[in-house]
């Protein structure tokens, strides 16, 4: 979320939501709900196998922080 003018969460948001698709197949949706503290969100993460295969883990993970910490938090990976 943008922080343009002061702290901006989720649930300042006016009906927050996602949709990733891969063609007609929905990976994930999502309305933010487990977030709604947060200025920022990470909505899963794609990770190769040992035989290069990706695959997709959908899974909604708020921050808020310091804008210049989110690259180094948002990258780390997940458990899911």
């Amino acid at each position: 979320i943008q922080q343009r003018s002061g702290h901006k969460s989720f649930v300042g948001v006016l009906n927050p939501g996602l949709r990733m698709r891969e063609g007609y197949t929905v990976l994930a949706e999502d309305n933010f709900g487990g977030v709604l503290g947060a200025t920022a969100a990470t909505v899963g993460e794609f990770v190769r196998d040992a035989s290069g295969e990706w695959t997709f883990h959908p899974g909604i993970h708020g921050y808020d922080t310091d804008p210049a910490e989110f690259p180094r938090i948002m990258g780390t990976r997940h458990d899911t």
